[in-house]
């Protein structure tokens, strides 16, 4: 009976990875889905970046400066 489930829940996952409508498949059978996909991914990476260097940047500012030596202390 083990290897009977198995046998199902493979040919389910292998059923799920070629339809071409479902989530899995298609990001593994649809190549420009897949390159939307890393352009969002490069996207979401270069604007945590910036975002990084831009709170940086707002602890050092005079306004600001404050607030974040208050927050550290916290």
């Amino acid at each position: 009976q083990i290897v009977n489930n198995l046998n199902a829940t493979s040919q389910n996952i292998n059923q799920q990875l070629t339809d071409p409508s479902s989530p899995a498949g298609l990001l593994l059978n649809d190549k420009e889905a897949a390159a939307h996909i890393r352009v969002t991914l490069k996207n979401l990476q270069t604007s945590t970046q910036k975002l990084d260097e831009n709170m940086e940047a707002l602890q050092h500012n005079f306004l600001l400066r404050g607030f974040f030596r208050k927050k550290k202390s916290q």
